[in-house]
Order: structure tokens, then sequence, then C-alpha cells
């Protein structure tokens, strides 16, 4: 038995585009030979024929159980010892030659053309090696006698002649399809590199790491083939990303063909494979627990920094003429989930290095109050009231951040005030007052000095500023005064009335509500004033209750 040849083996994931190519040359060919009048059709291994010309009569001979039988005998003892072509005397005058459809050096089906030599068969000899009738026999031969030759010569002639036409078939179509290939990998390449481009300004933003995944999705599921994509956050009690602001699971996907929840079945199937813990590009086929609908091959690649795994990125149901996936995928996804990795991991390191800053602040702001006990913690919450108004004014992420900041610090300018003069206990005089009114300025002196701080500056100076203009310490009126010190102004008068004082005790709810939206239009931003009296206050008064309570045991020691 003749050794298996790798080259007849079935085709593999691209083996439909090759015979689209293979049936599509047939045809070109077929047409080419025409003026042969010569019969032509494919057959395989078996013998059984897969395409033959539009003559019935062709039709008949081609698809008879002897002819059958005797082809496919002729194509296994041909497959013994010639890959390319050769000539059977089928019956005495009748050759049957035949030669192997090649296409990227891997071998096809094998093509067979009736050539009459001399004078041809006689009807009665055709009748009894086919079954034909005796009229089907006779149109047979009539089609055949345009495509007879002379002798072995013209034969072997006739037989080079059409393996190279066949052959000149399938080059044609196969090099339009290999510069159509190239160009679509020319264009995806230019759009991955642009998607780089895109994603590589994205990563600037620290302050919405969300947004940033979201908005990687969306050029991860629009440049490339597949139909949809998912980002999992794996669990790690050492990791410090804040739920808020990075999902644990985020998915899109072409609504018309998927659920999210097959998505997120699928995906956290995958993430409990050991598999997905590499930066290198795993393609896993649906099995247990993924469902066949978002398959047939999923790609999933860790997001990895050093020895740990932060999550991975997962795509699947990939579309166009392959659905097998390979590395002109693979690729493009590895390199976007190492940007989204270096990006969690500058994200990890801005969170903790922001954490430890305001840590920093606030530990500074609390010594800062604790000059005087009866201010103890009224730093930490107007910063926490201001960052809760500017979230209910819809302000972006970073804004609120910066507000925050700007709350923490905006009394740092007490500093340069005598301690006396804040604990108060006695009528003020217009001096004291005045230097009093000069902590924004030292605050502002202070700060500025500290690159980070830049952007809270304009809270720290202006938030004694009056929407009337009667403020200090640059009397600006209205919207001349910047939105985050419109919005501490409002959050330190509420704290300053809502606490007890040396010169009086805290008042009452209600009394500073009215307080505040009786102000609005004179000393506060009115429509700022509006968004404050939405807020739920149950947290401040769990805060002021608390600071209170150090305040009394403070003073009892």
């Amino acid at each position: 038995m003749r050794p298996a040849d790798p080259r007849d083996r079935p085709p593999r994931p691209g083996g439909s585009v090759m015979q689209g190519i293979l049936e599509q040359a047939f045809a070109n060919f077929v047409d080419a030979c025409r003026h042969l009048r010569a019969p032509i059709w494919r057959i395989e291994p078996t013998g059984h024929a897969v395409g033959v010309t539009d003559s019935p009569a062709v039709r008949a001979f081609a698809e008879c159980p002897k002819v059958i039988e005797q082809v496919a005998d002729m194509v296994r003892r041909l497959g013994e010892v010639s890959d390319r072509t050769a000539a059977v005397t089928l019956v005495p005058g009748l050759q049957v030659l035949c030669f192997r459809e090649v296409l990227r050096r891997r071998r096809f089906a094998w093509i067979a053309t009736v050539v009459p030599v001399g004078e041809g068969p006689d009807e009665s000899t055709l009748t009894q090696i086919s079954s034909l009738s005796a009229e089907q026999a006779g149109a047979f031969l009539d089609d055949l006698h345009v495509a007879a030759v002379a002798d072995s010569a013209q034969l072997e002639a006739r037989a080079n002649f059409m393996a190279e036409l066949h052959d000149r078939c399938v080059g044609y179509l196969s090099d339009e399809h290999t510069i159509g290939e190239f160009a679509d990998q020319l264009t995806a390449s230019y759009e991955y590199l642009t998607m780089y481009h895109r994603i590589g300004k994205l990563m600037g933003n620290l302050s919405e790491p969300g947004e940033f995944i979201g908005q990687v999705l969306r050029e991860l599921l629009d440049t490339s083939q597949f139909g949809w994509v998912s980002f999992l956050r794996l669990r790690d009690e050492h990791q410090c990303f804040e739920r808020a602001q990075l999902p644990s699971f985020s998915t899109l996907f072409d609504q018309s063909r998927f659920h999210a929840e097959q998505i997120e079945q699928a995906t956290r199937a995958i993430s409990e494979s050991a598999a997905c813990y590499s930066p290198d590009p795993v393609i896993i086929g649906c099995s247990a627990g993924i469902p066949p609908e978002v398959g047939p091959e999923i790609v999933a690649v860790g997001l990895c920094d050093e020895d740990r795994c932060m999550g991975l990125i997962a795509l699947g149901a990939r579309s166009g003429k392959e659905w097998a996936v390979s590395s002109h995928d693979t690729l493009p996804v590895q390199a976007v989930a190492a940007c989204v990795a270096a990006y969690l991991r500058i994200i990890r390191l801005y969170q903790l290095e922001r954490d430890s800053f305001l840590g920093t602040l606030g530990a500074f702001s609390t010594a800062l109050d604790a000059k005087d006990s009866y201010t103890q913690g009224h730093s930490e919450r107007v910063a926490e009231l201001a960052r809760k108004i500017a979230q209910a004014a819809h302000l972006d992420p970073r804004t609120v951040q910066t507000v925050y900041v700007a709350g923490l610090v905006h009394d740092v300018g007490k500093i340069g005030v005598p301690e006396a003069l804040l604990r108060g206990g006695t009528k003020l005089s217009d001096a004291d007052f005045e230097l009093i009114k000069k902590h924004p300025e030292i605050g502002n002196r202070i700060l500025e000095r500290v690159p980070l701080l830049e952007d809270a500056l304009p809270g720290v100076l202006h938030h004694h500023e009056r929407w009337d203009g009667a403020g200090y310490p640059s009397g600006l009126s209205g919207s001349e005064i910047p939105l985050m010190a419109r919005i501490i102004a409002i959050a330190d008068s509420f704290d300053a009335m809502s606490s007890t004082r040396t010169y009086r005790a805290g008042m009452d709810r209600a009394t500073v509500l009215e307080e505040i939206r009786s102000n609005a239009g004179k000393q506060f931003d009115p429509d700022l004033v509006d968004v404050f009296l939405t807020l739920d206050l149950a947290w401040y008064d769990r805060m002021l209750e608390s600071s209170e309570s150090q305040q009394n045991q403070s003073r009892a020691a």
C-alpha cells in the first residue's frame, strides 16, 4: 500500500477558500476548452464525478457504474506512479487523460477528459463498457469527434496543453486571491495601527479606568472580526482597584446575535483555566461551560503584571470568510492586552501614590484642626461635602477629585493665624478679623509650591468669595468665582453652622438649611444650592457625631 502523503489529507480550516478557487478555476478551464469539444469532469479518488460538463451524453457516460469503477481503479494505479498527468486506454481507440488539481502544493481532485485516438471506438464497444443506449453512445461520439487526435504524440501534446491550461486557470485565481488577502491584511494592519494610536492616547487618562476599559473593548470590537469581546477582572486581595472605577466584568457584543449572559458564562468558564493566566493568546474551543453560540473558537489573553494576572480579555465568534482564528487575529489582541496590562499597573501605582498623598494631606489637615478641639474633623467633613455636591452636579471624576482635595486643604492658611484667634471665645476686633481673612492667601502661598496641588489652588484662595461680590480676598462675584470655590463655600458654611464651636452650640438642621436657602444668590451660587439641598446627609451626621464624641473625650482628658 502506498504510504499516506500529507498533501492528500483533508483540507484544514482555510480549505473552503481553496475549494472555492479550484471550483472557479475548473469552470474557467471548461469554458476555455469548449473549442475542443472535449468532455471534462472532476473526479474524486473513488471515481465518482464531482463536476461534469453540461452535455447530457457526457454526464451519462461519467456517471455509469462501469466507468466509475474503471476510473477509480485507474486513479488508484496512477496515484502509485504519478503525481501529475497520465493517459490510460479505456477501450481501443478511447483514451482517458487524467491530471491532478494542485494548489499551494496541496493536491485535491482529479480532472478527467476523454479523447478518441484515430477512428475512435464504435457505438457497440461504447455501450458495452458504459451501459449507454445506442442513441446516447451516438450523441457521445458526435461530441468527441472534434476532440479526436491522430496518434499518441498528439495525445501527449493534448495532455500537456490541458494540464498547463488548468494550472494557469488555478494560478490566476490563486494569485488574485493572494493579492486580495494581502490587501485585506494591509488594510487590517493600518486599522490596527490606528487603533493602537487611539488606545495610546486614552492611556493618559488615569482618573477614569472604567471608561478606558470600555473604550478599549469598543476599539477591539470595531476593528477586529470578532462578534463579541469581554473584560474580566480577576479577584486579588492585594490589588487596589476601586470597584466604582474598574468594572469586575464588562462586555460589548452584537446584540442581534448574542446575550450578555452567554458571553459572561463563557468568559468566567475560561477564567477558571490556568491557560488564561498568561500574556500569550490562547485559542479555546467550545467545551463544557462555554455556550456553543459564542464560538466556535475563543481567544483569551491574560493581563499579566510580573507574577500576577490582573484579568483577561476574551473574544469570540469570528466572522468573515474563515471562522478559524489565526495569528493575524491573535497578535493585535495580544498587543492590546499588553497595553491594558501596563495601564492597569500604572493605575494601581497611581492609586497607591494618590492614597498615600491624600493620607498625608488628611493627616496635615487633621493636625491643623486639632489646634482647636471644636473644629476637629472640619476639613475632612468639608472635603466630603464638597465631593458629594460635585458628584450631584455631574462633574467629571477628575474634577470631583480636585474639589475633594481642595476641601481637604481649604483652611491650611490658618497655620499662619494666631491660635488664640482661631479658638475664639471673645469678640474679635476689626484688626483680628482682617488677620483671619488672610488665611486663604496664606494657604495659597503655602500650597503653590506643591505641583500636585496646582489644580486645587482656586478652591483654597477663593472659598470665602460671595456670589454678590462682598466676599474676600478678591471680591469676585457670580461666575467669576471658580466653580470649586463656590462648592467649598457652601460645604464650609454648612459645617460651620452645624458643628459646635467655642462661642455657640451647633445649629439644628432645619435652621441651617433655611440659612443656606435664604442666602442663595447672595452668598452662594443659587444653582449649587439647589443641588446641595437634594443631598442625603445621613453620612454627614455620622461623621459629625464621631468628631464631637472625640472632642468630648479630648476635653474630658
